[in-house]
């Protein structure tokens, strides 16, 4: 059983090269210090990112295929809640002071 696709109106995407490149920016934002560590000073990886990495994924990776159209236009299942579940946990006893 699949999950229930999105199915309210598409939306306009970006190119799927613009995306990528988006991508690469924002690893860079989110972890500043990658600049900075091992196996990423000796070569200039950020140009690399941009001018080879990205442009291949966009090629190969696109957003927009045939495989995602059909996966669109299956029928979706509703999802199925059959059974019984258990949870197990403990609590640690804490005091508070008075």
């Amino acid at each position: 059983m699949r999950a229930l696709p999105h199915r309210g109106p598409k939306r306009a995407s970006a190119p799927p090269l613009a995306e990528w490149e988006h991508l690469v920016h924002f690893h860079v934002g989110q972890f500043q210090t990658i600049e900075y560590q091992a196996m990423a000073r000796d070569r200039d990886w950020f140009e690399i990112a941009l001018t080879e990495i990205a442009p291949w994924l966009a090629e190969t990776q696109g957003l927009e295929s045939e495989a995602w159209e059909a996966w669109q236009q299956a029928e979706a299942l509703s999802p199925q809640a059959n059974g019984s579940c258990g949870v197990t946990g403990r609590v640690k006893a804490t005091s508070s002071p008075t």
